[in-house]
């Protein structure tokens, strides 16, 4: 059999193993190692004239010589792909991504929010990209519906091709973590841009350190230099947008925020627009405002309430069949709030067809509640007196003690940790998230507690009831001692690193 034979018989697998083999002493394999590599593959092959003839080379320069490349590039290729693969992104991040079993992000209502929806929609397909305007900050009090709307122009803007990347902060999933942030939206990059992923490989390979850099470092060298490198090769007529929704609930939103509109100013980021939401927190909206007076900005809680109630009630009724009278009622009682609707909405839709004398029941307790200006308080005070209360004060003691538990913990608690924790029967946690089923929820039987929306945290934190109230020194000391007696029954000794900031790498 001719050499040639041989080679053109070898398998991409086989190739690719042999040429592991020539790179072992490597960590990684570059461009210019590839290039080497083949040269010298070529060269060991034309020069054995006893065992090649004119033919075998003719169809090995056919043949052979793109199987080595072929093998070559799917070396790199997953290489590249195991480099990337490292990076420290958020699976719930993207807006696409379920929150929790059978738990999904959630779109507006047809016919709701078209002005804002439009508005975006235009600025976001401008043919002129401006570095003026390429930031939308679309800034709104918890529960205006900062989100859903997010959610909405990224599905539009998806099915247009022009979604970069997707990012939606949270307090409690990982995505609230900032050391998630820009490795996700620069992994999200380049899977767009073969150009920005080769710069992004080649950053990560030339300085390790980057995979636990600090978010200033990161955003450097993830984000604005690939994207620096990768500017020429652009093929999109129009710009690349990246969606940041609560840059508030982001451990270093302001951090963030600070790096994004500096890099915008310089140019640094040429060819993206970005839209980003958030409560108006003062540090966050002075920046914005100070730095970007030109730039399209959007406040939720200032649109005509008008406008947001028509919105508002075209929602509840397509999620509720009732009177149009109680509906209008219903509506002046959300006061602005689509969080009260959709609250609401999980409160008393489950009941509608299951237990109807139970859904009138709680109905008329909403309507009989004394409203609050722009607050959903009142409706979250009751969603807690029902589920909690119970003749057995000392049962009523208990789950109000579950429930700050679970929303004081420094991550999402299962059933079974929060019982351990306090030392009761994962039964009576499960019974009391299942009976707080409109704000609390769980992917399984036993996954991770979440909460819907945090104006709840902010409600239980802040709520004063009588001998029921959150004392969070008390329920963090709790906590704290409950975790030092877990960890004192399985290790033989604890060590604490006081030198060390903040961070479970202290103990």
């Amino acid at each position: 059999m001719s050499t040639s034979m041989l080679f053109q018989g070898l398998s991409s697998q086989g190739m690719s193993f042999l040429i592991r083999g020539h790179v072992h002493s490597r960590s990684y394999l570059d461009r210019a190692d590839v290039q080497a590599l083949l040269n010298d593959l070529i060269h060991s092959l034309v020069h054995r004239p006893k065992r090649l003839k004119t033919r075998d080379i003719s169809g090995l320069q056919v043949g052979t010589l793109d199987k080595i490349d072929n093998a070559l590039s799917s070396v790199l290729t997953t290489q590249d792909s195991l480099i990337l693969g490292q990076l420290n992104v958020s699976r719930e991040a993207p807006f696409t991504s379920v929150v929790a079993e059978n738990v999904q992000r959630v779109s507006c209502t047809p016919g709701t929010r078209v002005a804002i929806l439009q508005k975006l929609l235009d600025w976001a397909t401008a043919q002129d990209y401006d570095i003026k305007n390429a930031l939308f900050w679309l800034c709104g009090l918890a529960g205006t519906g900062k989100t859903t709307i997010l959610r909405d122009i990224c599905q539009s803007l998806h099915k247009l091709n022009l979604l970069a990347s997707s990012y939606f902060c949270s307090i409690q999933p990982s995505s609230g973590d900032s050391r998630h942030l820009v490795p996700t939206i620069a992994r999200h990059l380049a899977s767009r841009s073969q150009t920005f992923k080769t710069a992004l490989v080649e950053q990560l390979q030339q300085d390790p350190d980057l995979f636990s850099a600090t978010l200033q470092i990161q955003f450097q060298s993830l984000l604005c230099e690939p994207w620096k490198a990768a500017t020429n090769s652009r093929v999109h007529s129009l710009a690349q947008v990246v969606a940041v929704d609560a840059l508030d609930e982001c451990d270093q939103g302001e951090e963030f925020l600070h790096l994004l509109l500096d890099a915008i100013d310089a140019g640094q980021l040429e060819g993206i627009r970005f839209i980003v939401t958030s409560r108006p927190v003062p540090d966050l909206l002075q920046k914005v405002r100070a730095s970007r007076p030109d730039s399209p900005q959007v406040s939720l809680h200032e649109v005509p309430k008008g406008e947001v109630n028509g919105d508002i009630k075209r929602y509840l009724e397509a999620s509720l069949t009732l009177p149009e009278t109680l509906i209008n009622e219903l509506v002046a009682r959300s006061n602005g709030l689509f969080i009260y609707a959709s609250t609401l909405v999980k409160y008393l839709k489950p009941l509608q067809l299951l237990a109807p004398i139970e859904f009138e029941r709680r109905l008329e307790m909403v309507i009989a509640q004394q409203p609050e200006r722009s607050s959903i308080n009142p409706l979250y005070k009751q969603i807690v007196d029902v589920a909690l209360s119970l003749e057995d004060d000392g049962g009523t003691r208990r789950r109000w003690m579950i429930l700050q538990a679970i929303l004081c913990a420094a991550e999402p608690p299962t059933a079974h940790i929060v019982a351990r924790l306090l030392g009761v029967d994962p039964q009576i946690v499960t019974a009391v998230v299942e009976s707080l089923y409109s704000v609390l929820f769980a992917g399984d039987f036993n996954g991770p507690i979440y909460i819907f929306h945090a104006s709840f945290h902010d409600f239980v934190v802040s709520y004063i009831d009588g001998e029921h109230y959150c004392h969070l020194l008390s329920i963090h000391s709790i906590l704290a001692q409950s975790c030092i007696a877990e960890m004192t029954n399985h290790f033989t000794s604890i060590y604490v690193d006081w030198n060390l900031p903040l961070h479970p790498m202290r103990i």
